[in-house]
C-alpha cells in the first residue's frame, strides 16, 4: 500500500508533520474504496484533484 500512497499520492513529499498517521490512514481508505469499485487510481485520484465533491460522494457511499 505504501507504494501507491507514495507514487500516486506523493505521500513522503508532504509537508505535513502533525496528523500525519490519520492522513496515511484517510489515503488507505480512499485507495481501498477505489480498489474495492475497480476504478483505476491515478486517473481516480486526478478526478478527484479537480472535484472534491466527486470524493465526498464516493466516502458517503459507504
Amino acid at each position: 500500500m505504501h507504494h501507491k500512497r507514495e507514487t500516486v499520492l506523493g505521500e513522503d513529499a508532504s509537508r505535513s508533520r502533525k496528523g500525519a498517521v490519520g492522513l496515511m490512514y484517510l489515503r488507505d481508505v480512499i485507495l481501498s474504496l477505489l480498489h474495492l469499485k475497480k476504478w483505476p487510481v491515478l486517473r481516480s485520484v486526478r478526478k478527484f484533484s479537480a472535484n472534491p465533491k466527486a470524493l465526498l460522494r464516493l466516502i458517503r457511499g459507504l
